[in-house]
């Protein structure tokens, strides 16, 4: 089932190989949001199409396609945290065909993603790993951003927000809270506003709450070794920091991603298993299949 060609979902369909009707699907492919330790979680990566002038809607056949909805990093006990699973549409065929993939959210203080984590220190920029940029997959516009950092030694026991898909974490200033979480990204693609894949707030000890970005961030805590937030499923979203980095402490999880994908009235579309997510008919007559969980498109 190759991909043929772009254009407007709203426009004309056509004929690929051996005569099988041509689609154009517009999508918005979130992934997890990454867990968060001191600093805040990265949202999951953010890929678009629809409203977007410089990414094309994808032209299909008819038939089936595996979508993979990414996980949320998971919590986990001590100083580490997960980072976030990727989301995938993949039309599986032959030569030529195009997945779209969104990469997950970094995990607290370690790392890339599709947004970069928060840090509790300054930046390592000699170090690639540790330098707590965004967009990981290298793609054009780029589907995540930077996270925050804590940039002084007098800011001890505060740390920076996760990248959100629209906005850089903050950075921890003397008279702040943890950083917040950079806000998300908002599309239209269902109809109504939906924000997505917020960064999560960095741990502010006992400094007052830091924000979690909008769309889902989850905010930082104040104190308590196991006092963090994790963000909501299907967010995309990243946890947030939490206060105490004793090994008793439990790292807070990131959200997991979503997909969304809209097609032209003229097509029929079906999810399996029912449970993975919708299909809405707009007033337009076009198409919108969500999947919350890992599933397949049947195309018709």
């Amino acid at each position: 089932m190759p991909i043929l060609g772009s254009f407007g979902a709203g426009g004309k369909g056509g004929y690929g190989r051996g005569g099988k009707k041509l689609y154009a699907l517009d999508f918005v492919v979130v992934a997890g949001g990454g867990a968060a330790a001191r600093g805040g979680g990265g949202a999951g990566g953010y890929r678009v199409s629809y409203g977007c002038c410089s990414v094309s809607a994808l032209e299909l056949e008819t038939g089936c396609y595996t979508v993979t909805v990414g996980a949320g990093g998971s919590s986990a006990p001590g100083y580490i945290s997960n980072k976030g699973g990727d989301s995938i549409f993949n039309p599986a065929g032959d030569e030529g065909t195009t997945k779209i993939s969104a990469t997950g959210g970094g995990r607290g203080n370690s790392g890339i993603g599709g947004s970069a984590a928060g840090f509790y220190g300054p930046f390592d920029l000699d170090n690639p790993l540790f330098n707590g940029q965004g967009n990981e997959g290298g793609y054009s516009p780029p589907e995540g951003n930077p996270g925050g950092q804590n940039p002084s030694e007098n800011n001890l026991g505060r740390a920076g927000g996760g990248g959100g898909a629209n906005q850089a974490g903050g950075n921890v200033t003397p008279s702040s809270p943890g950083g917040p979480g950079g806000d998300g990204k908002t599309s239209t693609i269902t109809g109504s506003p939906i924000t997505k894949a917020g960064g999560g707030g960095g741990n502010s000890q006992n400094s007052g709450s830091s924000s979690g970005g909008a769309g889902g961030g989850a905010a930082g805590s104040t104190s308590g070794p196991q006092s963090g937030f994790s963000a909501a499923a299907n967010t995309g979203s990243g946890g947030g920091g939490y206060a105490d980095g004793s090994p008793s402490s439990i790292t807070t999880a990131g959200g997991s991603g979503i997909v969304y994908l809209r097609a032209p009235s003229s097509a029929g579309l079906s999810i399996s298993p029912g449970c993975s997510g919708s299909v809405a008919t707009l007033p337009c007559g076009e198409k919108v299949a969500t999947f919350t969980a890992t599933g397949t498109l049947t195309i018709s």
